[in-house]
């Protein structure tokens, strides 16, 4: 789940980094705006812009923030699909 925010440039930055890094794999992204859908992200405790969840299995996994280790993201994708 990528939350993000409209008036974050580096979340507009973000966005395409994340979908060429996990294009031909078998996950989805959901999108979420952040200051349209309050409820969402205080549920799952975001609080800066942008981040990044992964799930697996209804459980996170991987919660990254603000700056993104999308080296990390991409170690957790080969562990999970290689």
């Amino acid at each position: 789940v990528y939350f993000s925010s409209v008036d974050c440039n580096v979340c507009h930055a973000v966005r395409p980094k994340l979908e060429a890094l996990l294009s031909g794999v078998p996950v989805k992204i959901a999108q979420v705006e952040s200051s349209k859908f309050i409820e969402i992200a205080g549920q799952h405790l975001v609080f800066a812009m942008p981040t990044v969840l992964i799930f697996q299995e209804g459980k996170e996994i991987l919660r990254e923030s603000r700056f993104i280790d999308f080296e990390k993201i991409e170690r957790l994708v080969h562990l999970l699909f290689d």
